[in-house]
This record gives structure tokens, sequence and C-alpha cells, in this order.
């Protein structure tokens, strides 16, 4: 019980962790619309989320089966799984042919375009200033 106890608590924190950076992605997003990717990993996280509380509640009430916990784990991890290698592939590939996105042409892409965060040209300090402009 204990060991079931542990792992419930490790996948509640981290699905919360998930679902906090989903949710504070979403906050940031100030021009266009929500990437898909992130709007998704929102809902992964909220689902595994979901499927931890569950699974606590099982360690003590005997009346959700094996069975049904069973199956929100898997759906649970397949949702988070997917949601983890769709944006890590998409930031790669953001990375790797950052020309073909941006039009730059530099021997390093890694130094002109980073992929959690555009710190180029004073962007960030730019929507940084905005965005407390619009809350004042």
């Amino acid at each position: 019980m204990l060991t079931t106890l542990i792992t419930r608590a490790c996948q509640l924190l981290f699905t919360a962790i998930v679902l906090g950076l989903s949710i504070s992605a979403l906050r940031w997003q100030l021009y266009g619309s929500v990437p898909a990717t992130t709007s998704y990993n929102a809902f992964a996280g909220a689902f595994g989320l979901l499927g931890a509380l569950i699974g606590l509640a099982a360690i003590w009430v005997s009346a959700i089966p094996e069975l049904i916990m069973s199956a929100v784990d898997a759906v649970a991890s397949i949702l988070l799984l997917a949601g983890g290698i769709v944006s890590g592939t998409l930031c790669f590939l953001k990375v790797r042919y950052a020309d073909v996105y941006t039009g730059l042409r530099s021997r390093s892409p890694r130094r002109e375009l980073r992929c959690f965060g555009e710190r180029r040209h004073g962007l960030y300090e730019r929507v940084l200033e905005r965005r407390l402009r619009h809350e004042q």
C-alpha cells in the first residue's frame, strides 16, 4: 500500500506540473491563437491529474475495480506520452530548422531561436512591457 501511495503521489505531482506549465504557456500567448499542442498538453495534464486523484481514492475505496483503474492509467499514460513526443518533436524541428520558420540564415540557429522563449531583438522585454501596461 505504501508503494502505491508513493506512486500515486508522484503521478499527482508530475501531472500537476504538466498542467501548470501548460496553463502558464496558454496565458503567455498574446498574439494569435494558442497552439494546439499547448491546449492538448493542458488536457493531458488535467486527465492525468484526474487519474491520479481517482487512483488515490481507489487505495481506500474498494468500490473502484482494478480493471477501471488500469484503463484510466493506460489512457492517461498514452495521452501524456503522446503530448511529450509531439511537443519535443516540434521543439526539435523549430530549433533545427529555424531558417524555415523565421527566414533566418545563420550557421547556428540555436543561438538565433530558442524553443521555450525567444529573447531575440528584445522581444521578451517588449511583450513583458505590453503585458504590464495592459494590466494597469
